[in-house]
């Protein structure tokens, strides 16, 4: 078995992945900075682009965050540049794969986490601040393309144990 052939599937789930990571990071940095604003500016064009990025955002529910933005381009170069490895035949690359994927499910838990957090808030204590919270005010792009990566982790979840079988 040749090594395009053993890696075929991890090069195309990284490249896919991580443009999605990529993608989204891109567009909650490039809101949270406010720079979608400026495309106003621009006149007719710019407007219309604007209103288009601001519609992507709220139909992925993404929101203008610059640390969330940066956090997955993080998880998305970490995937490219996985993918990029194992196009040039390095088979360390698979190794940034299984980085990607578990930074995309760790960061996911923690979003997980807040969401549950903000629930307790809101329907056992009943604070005024989160009268009108909803799950979905929570909802982050980190948690539903965290859950693109969990069939990866769940087909290799012994390769990822200390004790789990080598890559053959």
């Amino acid at each position: 078995m040749d090594f395009e052939d053993k890696y075929s599937k991890e090069k195309r789930f990284a490249l896919v992945i991580g443009s999605l990571y990529a993608a989204a990071g891109f567009v909650q940095f490039v809101l949270g900075t406010g720079l979608a604003g400026c495309l106003a500016y621009l006149g007719h064009p710019g407007e219309a682009l604007q209103n288009a990025l601001f519609g992507l955002a709220n139909a992925l529910f993404i929101p203008p965050d610059i640390l969330g933005g940066l956090l997955l381009l993080v998880v998305g170069a970490t995937f490219l540049s996985g993918a990029k490895e194992l196009r040039t035949g390095i088979p360390e690359g698979v190794a940034y794969v299984y980085v990607g994927t578990l930074l995309s499910l760790t960061f996911a838990i923690v979003y997980l986490l807040t969401m549950s957090g903000n629930a307790l808030e809101a329907f056992v204590l009943g604070c005024e601040d989160f009268e009108d919270w909803t799950f979905l005010s929570d909802m982050r792009p980190a948690i539903y393309l965290a859950v693109l990566a969990l069939p990866a982790y769940l087909s290799r979840k012994t390769r990822f144990s200390p004790g789990g079988t080598p890559a053959e």
